[in-house]
């Protein structure tokens, strides 16, 4: 059976997480996907954390690739670039505003070359913000668009959360704009430019903060694990961690109330209504932390589910990665270094029952397949593609 993008061709000019997600993504679901990197590689080769000289950053958002080099201040590498547009489908840059523009390659050069061609843009702002000609970085979205403000315990300073959340969001964001293109494409024969920003993804998680804000004039701010407005949602400690437990509804209460011997507190009038137990978070949480102190996290969670109260233990990152489902269910998959060393990366949440994501290609080497593009796809001799090595355009 066909991979679902068999014969998608992506060029990849991107580098460092939300655009080598995107390639990667599209590259996951069979597409072609080939990186395009200046001679000397890209940034990302040498992102922490370094595991025997090899950069995990790297080899989690590279797979399922060709890597090409090109000198894309040299005239030849341009002329070179715009030849693998026309056999493109899709093109992915993360390059600072106007950089595509200065190199003579914009979305109306792109057009002009492939009318066909999909041009995805990401940007750290959208093109109407004050700040659009400032880097940016994952952190600086979750500063910028206030989610930040909304992370960490009450009486704390602003927290960033604790992984690249904002770029991965920016490359699905970018991945499902490609794929809603193409299928338009498919309809009109025509591309069109895909533009994701970081800090409109980031704004995008606020979800009922700004609108709540503009309705009311009233903000909200940090509220450590607690729900803003639900009574009986929060982090407890237990014997051996921590239990995250949500009985903010009614029925959830009850249930939860009756496990921990308390059934009196169902009917109690300070206690009987979602609305009521707002105004009562201390009290109910100094109740439910009595009951979980005294039990592992494990135990709490696993009587508490059964009983169709949603929660669950706080887990280490040491814990999940012992877990064995991680590997049975492809959310652990094993690429290979230059050298020939297996690493593990993370596998693609995505599961489509025609088609397990698998690692068709290990993340490339540098220019590992410049003879392979430049030769076979581009039509270029190996005496040519050997005269642009040594003179630095590849």
């Amino acid at each position: 059976m066909p991979e679902p993008l068999e014969g998608v061709r992506i060029v990849d000019l991107s580098r460092y997480i939300a655009g080598p997600l995107c390639a990667q993504i599209l590259g996951d679901m069979g597409a072609e996907v080939i990186k395009v990197e200046p001679p000397d590689g890209e940034d990302g080769r040498i992102g922490l954390p370094i595991y025997e000289s090899y950069s995990l950053y790297f080899a989690s958002y590279n797979r399922n690739k060709l890597g090409v080099t090109l000198n894309l201040r040299t005239e030849k590498g341009k002329h070179l670039l715009r030849q693998m547009v026309e056999r493109a489908d899709v093109l992915v840059q993360n390059f600072r505003p106007g950089t595509m523009e200065r190199m003579g390659l914009g979305n109306s050069h792109l057009a002009e070359i492939n009318p066909g061609l999909i041009t995805v843009n990401i940007a750290g702002f959208n093109p109407l913000s004050p700040y659009v000609d400032w880097p940016a970085y994952d952190e600086i979205a979750q500063a910028v668009s206030g989610l930040m403000d909304l992370t960490g315990p009450a009486d704390g300073p602003p927290t960033l959360i604790g992984v690249y959340i904002i770029d991965h969001l920016t490359g699905l964001y970018a991945a499902i704009g490609a794929l809603a293109a193409l299928e338009q494409r498919r309809h009109t024969g025509k591309g069109q430019s895909v533009d994701v920003a970081l800090v409109d993804s980031a704004v995008a998680t606020l979800s009922t903060q700004i609108p709540w804000k503009l309705l009311t004039g009233q903000s909200e701010t940090r509220n450590g694990n607690r729900n803003r407005r639900v009574a009986a949602i929060n982090t407890y400690g237990t014997k051996d961690g921590y239990v995250y437990i949500n009985a903010g509804r009614d029925h959830q209460w009850s249930r939860l109330v009756e496990i921990m011997g308390v059934p009196e507190l169902r009917s109690a009038p300070a206690f009987a209504t979602r609305e009521a137990r707002t105004h009562q978070k201390e009290q109910i949480d100094a109740i439910i932390g009595r009951w979980t102190a005294e039990r592992t996290s494990e135990e709490v969670a696993a009587v508490l589910a059964t009983s169709g109260v949603p929660s669950g233990p706080v887990r280490t990152v040491g814990e999940v990665a012992a877990d064995p489902s991680l590997m049975a269910s492809g959310m652990v998959l094993n690429v290979r270094t230059p050298e020939g060393a297996i690493v593990p990366v993370m596998g693609s949440p995505v599961r489509l029952a025609s088609q397990a994501c698998s690692v068709r290609k290990s993340p490339p080497a540098v220019g590992e397949h410049n003879e392979q593009v430049y030769g076979s796809l581009l039509g270029y001799s190996s005496e040519e593609i050997a005269a642009w090595r040594a003179s630095g355009v590849i």
